[in-house]
Formats: C-alpha cells, sequence, structure tokens
C-alpha cells in the first residue's frame, strides 16, 4: 500500500492508504484526518507507528497511531512550542526532534517511540537563560467573535503595569499562521525588560 497525505475534500488534510493495484479513490481508506481544531501538518512512518503533527492553537501536537489508523498516545513534549522532526524508516525505534519557542532556544532531543520518552540530545549554544522568562499563550477577540490566539513572552516577575515596552507583531497573509519561535533579536529585547506580544491572525 501507499501511505499518502492529501487535502483531496479535506480542508484540514487526511492521511490515506491507496492499494496501488487499485487506486480508485473510491477505495482510499482514510486513516488519519485534521479538523478546525487540530489541523494536520504532515506525518511520518518511523518505528512501526504514524506520528501526525497537528497544530493546535498555533502549537505543535504530535500523535501516535498504528498502521491502520488507531490512536495511540499523544507524544509527551517538553512544552508549548514549535516540534519538528521525528524522521526514520519503518523499522527504526529511535529517533530525534527539535523543540523551541519564544524563550528556548533550539534544542534536540532524543525520542523512544516505544516507550513515548525524550531525553535532551543537544542543548543549544546560545548563553541566553531560559529559566528566567515565561512565554504564555492568551485569547482575544476579534470583530466578526473569533477567537485569537496571542503569545506573550517577558522576564519572570515583570510587573505587568501597562508600562512596559511592548513590540506586538502580526502577519496575516497567504494562510500563514506564526508560531512562536525563538530569535536572537527577541532574546535582547527581552533581556532588556521588553515584553513580546505575537498576535496570531491567520
Amino acid at each position: 500500500y501507499f501511505i499518502a497525505q492529501t487535502d483531496r475534500n479535506a480542508s484540514f488534510k487526511k492521511i490515506i492508504k491507496i492499494n496501488p493495484d487499485n487506486p480508485n479513490e473510491n477505495l482510499w481508506k482514510q486513516l488519519i484526518t485534521g479538523n478546525k481544531n487540530e489541523v494536520l501538518y504532515n506525518c511520518n512512518l518511523v518505528g512501526g507507528k504514524l506520528l501526525a503533527h497537528f497544530t493546535k492553537d498555533i502549537i505543535s501536537l504530535w500523535k501516535a497511531y498504528d498502521l491502520d489508523g488507531n490512536y495511540l498516545y499523544t507524544v509527551d513534549l517538553p512544552g508549548k512550542g514549535i516540534v519538528n522532526g521525528f524522521n526514520g524508516k519503518k523499522n527504526d525505534f529511535i529517533t530525534w526532534y527539535s523543540f523551541n519557542n519564544s524563550v528556548n532556544p533550539s534544542t534536540i532531543y532524543q525520542y523512544d517511540i516505544s516507550n513515548n520518552n525524550s531525553s535532551v540530545y543537544k542543548l543549544s549554544e546560545t548563553s541566553f537563560n531560559s529559566q528566567n522568562y515565561i512565554m504564555r499563550q492568551e485569547f482575544y477577540i476579534s470583530k466578526d467573535g473569533t477567537m485569537v490566539p496571542i503569545f506573550l513572552a517577558h522576564k519572570k516577575g515583570l510587573n505587568m503595569d501597562m508600562e512596559r515596552p511592548t513590540l506586538l507583531y502580526g502577519y496575516g497573509g497567504f494562510n500563514i499562521s506564526l508560531q512562536p519561535s525563538f530569535s536572537s533579536t527577541v532574546a535582547a529585547w527581552l533581556e532588556l525588560g521588553g515584553v513580546y506580544a505575537v498576535a496570531n491572525i491567520r
């Protein structure tokens, strides 16, 4: 069988199984599907499982399924942020992924597929001390009633008295959602006591 990803009659994408000897669309078997709350981004076949990457309110969410599309578990990640990786071969039971967000520079983790366990493989070499900062997600209501996510990053214990210097950034073109990725420029702003906000208007 071929296992493929498509947006055919699936606005939030889906993973399907196709028999190459009889590939008629009516015979495709749907294995995994995204929805408006958990949009499917991609999927890898590794360690005898399908590891599917969703985004939920912008945040990465990875779920494991068997080869028939039955849900097994949600991968235990280091926190809220951007997670990419989980590549490998069907019979590999060790893989790797990267994690980062507005206050955590990219760290590489080793993942044991058989027991759903992660361990740090390589730390970032940046001197930024993540332990002194916090990133949180909140929501606000748009004009049409849509709940829009926004990420706020700043020093822990900062007096949020509406007087803090704040940079607000947003982008709304081409159905692209900004994610709370680490930036050395933003890190310098946070070290100076500023607040950084990313509005996810798409």
